[in-house]
């Protein structure tokens, strides 16, 4: 029994082996404490990188003057817009479980400018806009189910920098961006436009806003001169017409947001 003893101690006193020896033995324990299986090094590197996901933070196309549209599964619609190469057509989704964006199905008109609203149903309606300079009356439908734009009716004139906005029984009031400051309401359901009353003074690049009574706060934006607007007024909508606001805003803005308290 001495004898192993001295054996075994003079193996253990070898400095290298010693080291290996209680590695594998404290490497051995670990494993069998948190009941894990112990890796290679470069597998466990190989599932880390795996683990981590590409996040893009920046949109595919540089824009201005685009639409941002939360959908109903809670992407945004990013559409349209102009750049340094001009008026654009692409779309990209942007997804918040994943913090990236996705290009998406192009346009049929290049736009500017434009509105977009998300329907009851879940899809967005796209009206007007600028292309290249010049206003434009189409319309063009997304659906986030298909993923595509299919072509909507055209609108009585051609507006940009209009406001658009949705009633509880799923129409939508289209408002100005065009000279003569007229209005128009689309049907949803029946997927047309009828005309309805024109503001009081022509405007664009104005802020619109439901009520709770279901009247429409129309402020500010350019007239046709391309002069800042302090006024306001209001869309009566079982009337059909519009009515001017008594007082004004103390100051002239130009897509003011506004906010419904």
């Amino acid at each position: 029994l001495l004898g192993l003893i001295v054996v075994a101690a003079s193996i253990l006193s070898t400095t290298s082996l010693a080291s290996t020896i209680s590695q594998k033995f404290f490497a051995r324990a670990a494993a069998i404490v948190t009941g894990a299986q112990v890796a290679p090094a470069s597998h466990a590197v190989a599932v880390e990188e795996a683990a981590a996901p590409a996040v893009s933070t920046t949109m595919l196309v540089e824009r201005r003057g685009h639409t941002a549209t939360r959908l109903a599964d809670g992407r945004v619609l990013i559409a349209g817009g102009e750049n340094s190469t001009g008026t654009l057509n692409e779309t990209e989704l942007y997804d918040p479980s994943s913090g990236s964006f996705s290009a998406a199905a192009n346009m049929a008109t290049a736009r500017a400018g434009h509105s977009a609203t998300l329907l009851a149903d879940g899809r967005v309606l796209i009206a007007g806009g600028n292309n290249g300079g010049a206003s434009v009356a189409s319309t063009e439908v997304f659906d986030p189910a298909t993923g595509a734009f299919t072509s909507g009716p055209s609108m009585s004139v051609a507006r940009a920098g209009h406001s658009a906005t949705l009633f509880a029984n799923s129409r939508v009031l289209i408002a100005g961006g065009d000279a003569a400051g007229t209005a128009e309401i689309f049907d949803a359901t029946a997927g047309t436009f009828a005309a309805t009353g024109s503001l009081g003074v022509a405007r664009s690049m104005h802020s619109a806003a439901l009520l709770h009574d279901g009247r429409v706060l129309v402020v500010g934006g350019r007239d046709g001169d391309g002069n800042a607007l302090t006024s306001g007024e209001i869309f009566d909508t079982p009337a059909g017409a519009f009515s001017s606001v008594d007082s004004a805003l103390k100051v002239a803005r130009v897509r003011a947001h506004l906010r419904v308290l």
